[in-house]
């Protein structure tokens, strides 16, 4: 397992979120540990979701009776296989396999999700357990859970567009507003986070480090802009950037909560 790369993990619920199986109406025994981690994973801008063969009224219940039910997003409750729903998930996110970190104790789980998605990363309870510690060694850059809220915003989105016939006429039904700013040395950890950690929407992929890049941003012949956007649902923040030194693209990309807005084409 890379944190440094992982930007969501999958939870499955019975015998490895918590103990006991909630179909059964055995005795539910919560995982503290787990509880914490997901609570300082969220600060380090690591997104969950869940994907378990459970009632899904009953599981949530149970979640929100423990009020856990916000920490997630873009749940899959039900008693399909989870092969697929995985995909869905990772479809509906807009993220990549090899950014995202699958736990289930049930290893014919885990080979089904890799069968549908070959790079996913995958593990039980038990070999997470021996990796908890690791992520202290992550600093906590988004300690107010923008990344949480965001696809927040995206979940209401997903459902939203379910009424319209096409994509397009949703888009425009959203009210899309795009704003290029230039005072990038003010936003200059955030893009530097966007340009370490972009990779769908990343058209060059240079990996530049933080002092290079101020450097840059200060060369009287760059041209730069960081890239915001809101629709009716919320503020998306910063969702993108663009550098040109001297005549030369060095970066164009977008977050993958933009992807399917067609902003990167605007």
């Amino acid at each position: 397992m890379d944190f440094s790369k992982i930007k969501l993990i999958i939870w499955d619920l019975d015998e490895t979120f918590w103990k006991g199986t909630l179909s059964d109406n055995d005795k539910i025994c919560l995982k503290d540990e787990l509880i914490e981690f997901v609570n300082a994973t969220l600060d380090r801008g690591i997104v969950h979701s869940i994907c378990s063969k459970n009632d899904f009224d009953t599981a949530r219940s149970f979640l929100e009776d423990n009020g856990l039910w916000d920490l997630f997003v873009f749940p899959s409750i039900n008693w399909e296989p989870k092969g697929k729903r995985i995909m869905q998930i990772l479809g509906d996110m807009k993220l990549r396999p090899q950014n995202t970190l699958f736990v289930d104790d049930n290893l014919s789980n885990l080979r089904e999700a890799v069968y549908y998605c070959p790079e996913l990363q995958t593990c039980t309870p038990e070999e997470l357990a021996d990796s908890l510690d690791r992520i202290c060694l992550i600093p906590a850059k988004d300690p107010d859970r923008t990344r949480l809220l965001q696809y927040r915003l995206l979940e209401e989105k997903n459902a939203s567009q379910k009424a319209f016939s096409s994509n397009e006429e949703f888009l425009k039904s959203c009210n899309i507003r795009v704003g290029l700013h230039e005072d990038c040395l003010s936003q200059l950890d955030r893009i530097h986070e966007l340009i370490l950690r972009t990779n769908q929407l990343n058209y060059t992929k240079f990996r530049q480090n933080i002092n290079d890049l101020e450097a840059d941003l200060k060369n009287p012949g760059t041209k730069a802009a960081y890239v915001t956007v809101k629709d009716d649902f919320g503020d998306y923040g910063i969702v993108g950037f663009y550098m040109i030194v001297n005549g030369k693209v060095v970066h164009f990309l977008f977050s993958c909560r933009t992807l399917g807005m067609l902003v990167e084409q605007y």
